[in-house]
């Protein structure tokens, strides 16, 4: 990565959508493993390098049952949320 060769570290986040197709075009330098940050290839790819991601799946990566099975605890206000700013 070059971000992270960059700074000479691991242990960063990498926040992303599926716009990043759009960023390549205007910034050619953005690395082609960016293509589809939530991809499996990226994921796999930040994970082995020890850094973090964050970024929306798709319903190819987690059906809608599976994110309202992950969610029902925050609607059941079973679990706290935290502002993020």
């Amino acid at each position: 990565m070059l971000v992270r060769s960059t700074l000479d570290k691991s242990g960063l986040l990498y926040v992303g959508d599926c716009k990043s197709e759009k960023l390549r075009a205007r910034v050619p330098r953005v690395e082609q493993t960016f293509q589809d940050m939530a991809s499996i290839a990226t994921r796999t790819h930040l994970a082995f390098g020890k850094d973090f991601y964050l970024c929306p799946l798709s319903a190819k990566q987690m059906s809608q049952e599976e994110i309202a099975q992950y969610l029902q605890p925050v609607w059941d206000e079973q679990q706290e949320l935290i502002t993020i700013f």
